[in-house]
């Protein structure tokens, strides 16, 4: 999976996924992997569908709620992103991209209630 979606090839990586999770539909990191490729192909509806199954099954899954942030962030929502990343910091406090994200957006935004 992680070679097809590193890849051009995002439709066998979705494919992989769709059937693990015919198999196994209650595991998070599957829909969090989708998740990834969907982001990859540029479709945040999709991404965020499966980021949302990911953090229902596994509400703890710092990546997903990084990955959450991250949409938000590109669709201009900067305000949800900065709750998404900070989030996923409480859990996670080493990841340096997201610390890097939050403190840029704290920077610009805190105390300016937006």
């Amino acid at each position: 999976v992680q070679q097809a979606a590193k890849g051009a090839d995002s439709d066998t990586a979705l494919d992989i996924l769709d059937s693990v999770l015919a198999l196994k539909p209650d595991w998070a990191e599957a829909y969090n992997r989708r998740a990834a490729v969907h982001f990859q192909r540029k479709d945040m509806d999709g991404a965020m569908r499966d980021l949302r199954q990911a953090l229902t099954l596994e509400p703890r899954h710092f990546q997903a709620l990084a990955g959450v942030g991250m949409i938000f962030q590109q669709g201009g929502d900067e305000k949800r992103a900065l709750a998404a990343f900070r989030q996923a910091l409480k859990l996670n406090p080493y990841l340096k991209g997201v610390r890097q994200a939050a403190e840029r957006l704290a920077s610009e935004h805190d105390g300016q209630g937006i």
